[in-house]
């Protein structure tokens, strides 16, 4: 469930940033938003899914969508503003916070899984920090050098917002269900989204040719938390949570390969040591 979910979160969030670049990271995730939501709410309502959201799980949802809609944007600005390879797997290390909450409330994976996860994490660091180099020389001038402290705070905090949207989400899941919370999320994100086009006087205009962009972005999106809610059934919800991280593995390569983004050795060893700790997870953890 894991790497589907990272499969599926890794290429919307390509996606994510080709809008962002063309049409600013505000109005690319309201558009996504806006189509995710409304298909939600059609499949919901024939289904009567939607009728069975009550109680707390409303308001943990609700918090889980303001909170994943406010991560993306961070998001989506920070690739638009700086390397993808650098910035997804920064907000990739999200689970480093995932697991401090699990530990703190007590969750104890064994010791197989614990490696495997900081294998991962290592590996996504390796990824990000390599990429930070590469992308980066000493020699810069004061604004470049503004640019990139202002992508390494847009992607750490994403990835700080992330985690707890992530919490948020799996939390919610047992109380009503995954579609329900997928619905509600989206619900609410979408509107945590639309009131920041006030403050920032940024027009809310998405242009028709962007629409069909805009659907298979939604549901790339809208699958990938899927499987993450689905795949968070059983003792270890953090477990779920680091294998589907691994999204910024796939961002990071469809960089290399549609946008020519370099990718070295070392990144390259840490892609495969990312694989193969999933890989224990999957089948031996």
């Amino acid at each position: 469930m894991g790497a589907v979910s990272a499969v599926a979160f890794g290429i919307a969030d390509f996606m994510g940033s080709q809008s962002g670049q063309r049409l600013g990271a505000l109005r690319g995730l309201a558009g996504m938003l806006l189509v995710s939501t409304v298909v939600l709410t059609v499949y919901g309502w024939s289904t009567g899914a939607i009728w069975n959201a009550a109680g707390p799980g409303i308001w943990i949802a609700a918090l889980h969508g303001i909170l994943m809609s406010y991560a993306l944007l961070l998001f989506f600005h920070a690739m638009t503003i700086g390397p993808i390879n650098v910035v997804a797997p920064i907000i990739a290390a999200h689970p480093v916070f995932i697991l401090l909450f699990a530990l703190a409330t007590g969750s104890r994976p064994g010791t197989i899984q614990f490696l495997a996860m900081a294998g991962i994490i290592l590996g996504v660091i390796i990824v990000g920090a390599v990429g930070y180099v590469t992308s980066h020389p000493e020699k810069s001038d004061v604004n470049t050098k503004r640019l990139n402290a202002s992508v390494l705070v847009c992607a750490l905090l994403a990835s700080v917002v992330y985690a707890g949207a992530i919490i948020a989400a799996q939390n919610a899941a047992p109380l009503n269900d995954e579609i329900v919370t997928l619905w509600l999320g989206r619900l609410f994100g979408l509107g945590a989204v639309l009131v920041v086009f006030p403050v920032t006087k940024e027009r809310l205009t998405l242009p028709v040719r962007w629409w069909p962009f805009f659907c298979l972005h939604g549901v790339l999106d809208s699958v990938g938390l899927l499987f993450l809610l689905r795949g968070s059934g059983g003792s270890y919800d953090e477990v779920t949570a680091v294998v589907a991280s691994t999204f910024s593995v796939i961002t990071v390569v469809l960089a290399w390969i549609i946008l020519g983004e370099r990718m070295t050795r070392l990144q390259g060893l840490g892609v495969v040591l990312i694989f193969a700790c999933v890989a224990v997870l999957a089948f031996g953890g």
